[in-house]
């Protein structure tokens, strides 16, 4: 067998992970109201005759039948993330307080939110989406087409609004496709479907989940195609991962394929990250730039715009701030062309746990944290501020005077109706417009002082 190539050195990303388990779990399951053979209705996880050791569960191969009674939430989590160098893990909530809420305000670097609406309620689907947005830092939509009663295929009109609203918000959507473990008809989930979505939404980030079987040629070509179309592993032990991701990876998609496990709901971490080193991927596979749930992965037009103006400034020996650093994308941009010291800040703990994360994966020095603008020290020689209007007029002040005497300040994050006032706010405290630029309704400027290039 050949040497393994699994880093140990990098910390993992969980893009699918449950909060319960045991007798718990079939609260899980509780909207699947489509299954009709009675077999199935039997079972604590309606895929169980596919995953034969499902953890805490009575009906595992090698079990007594005795329920048990495993602890829940991030009791349940946390252990097994630590034991297998799992970093942050994304876990389903709800628009109510729910136990996925709590562990998230409770570990906030260590959880994130993704939400499953019912497409069926359109336009409630599109207001909790919203609410959690807003008030619970909602990362990303989860669909299961199949899974709706009735079912909603990956191109139905209802997924659309879904999909325009993931747009605006930039957040990704992953969503099963293939054939789905259920014994429910799979039409909803053909991966061909996602052509025409990819098509109407270039803007969409669609990440699949559950293995996109038996079209994985498909997925891959499809991959090929459309930029913004990534592929999951969740549901699947890394043993079965299929053939043509596995050389897809190693070939031209070491980008497009991203890490989901499927704990607890059908397999163990243990077994996961024991497989996973066996996994015949090459070295330079294993993700360089994990974009992550947060603001800033790469294909939204305000990152695209900065990062046309950090190739244009950045330089060696610069030094550069990054005010907002989401994922860190634009601070390791700077850092490999030679900036330093990059220092970038984020109110949102996995934003910053983010950034360290692929700063490391990409060997480049960036110290993020959650340090307040008003605390940074010092001043830079470039500034990046790709932030919401409504951020923009709270920290204009702060902003503007961390730029060094000869520095430049570049804000987007900006809607194109909003631009002139949030170049205002930045005219008013002395600083002078040189540029502009516009993609797709959004805009950023690029702004110095009365002697700045």
């Amino acid at each position: 067998m050949s040497k393994s190539t699994f880093p140990d050195d990098v910390a993992a990303i969980d893009t699918m992970m449950g909060t319960r388990a045991g007798p718990n779990a079939r609260f899980n399951y509780e909207n699947l109201t489509g299954i009709k053979d009675d077999a199935s209705k039997e079972m604590n996880f309606p895929a169980q005759y596919m995953f034969k050791d499902v953890p805490f569960s009575d009906q595992a191969r090698g079990t007594d039948g005795e329920p048990q009674d495993p602890p829940q939430g991030a009791d349940l989590c946390l252990p097994f993330m630590d034991r297998n160098n799992v970093q942050m893990a994304m876990i389903g909530i709800g628009p109510d307080k729910s136990e996925g809420r709590a562990m998230i305000e409770e570990h906030p670097d260590r959880f994130f939110a993704c939400h499953e609406p019912d497409p069926n309620e359109v336009m409630g689907s599109i207001r909790t989406i919203r609410q959690l947005h807003r008030d619970a830092g909602l990362k990303a939509v989860t669909a299961f087409p199949c899974g709706r009663n009735p079912q909603v295929p990956i191109d139905d009109p209802k997924m659309y609004a879904i999909y325009a609203t993931c747009c605006e918000l930039d957040i990704p959507i992953f969503c099963c496709a293939g054939v789905p473990g259920p014994r429910l008809p799979f039409a909803p989930q053909h991966v061909e479907l996602i052509d025409q979505v990819m098509y109407d939404f270039p803007d969409l980030v669609f990440v699949t989940r559950h293995g996109c079987e038996p079209w994985e040629d498909l997925i891959v070509k499809l991959m090929l195609k459309w930029p913004n179309l990534y592929y999951s592993t969740s549901a699947f032990a890394p043993k079965h991962y299929p053939k043509a991701i596995v050389d897809y990876a190693n070939t031209r998609g070491a980008d497009k394929v991203i890490y989901a496990g499927y704990f607890p709901m059908g397999l163990s971490l243990d077994r996961i990250f024991a497989e996973l080193r066996n996994v015949p991927f090459n070295a330079d596979v294993w993700p360089k730039l994990d974009p992550g749930p947060t603001f800033g992965h790469g294909a939204h037009p305000t990152t695209t715009l900065v990062l046309a103006e950090v190739d244009r400034l950045a330089g060696p020996g610069m030094s550069m701030l990054d005010v907002g650093c989401g994922s860190g994308v634009l601070a390791i941009a700077a850092a490999r062309l030679g900036a330093e010291p990059v220092v970038g800040i984020d109110v949102e703990a996995d934003a910053v746990a983010w950034t360290r994360t692929n700063a490391a994966a990409n060997a480049v020095d960036v110290s993020a944290s959650t340090t307040p603008i008003t605390a940074v020290p010092g001043t830079f020689d470039l500034v990046l501020a790709n932030v919401l209007p409504v951020v923009h007029d709270a920290i204009a002040s702060a902003v503007a005077a961390r730029r060094a005497e000869q520095g430049v300040l570049v804000v987007s994050g900006i809607p194109d109706e909003r631009a002139d006032g949030v170049v205002g706010c930045y005219v008013a405290f002395g600083l002078i417009e040189k540029r502009r630029a516009s993609i797709d309704g959004w805009t950023a400027a690029v702004l110095t002082g009365p002697a700045g290039g």
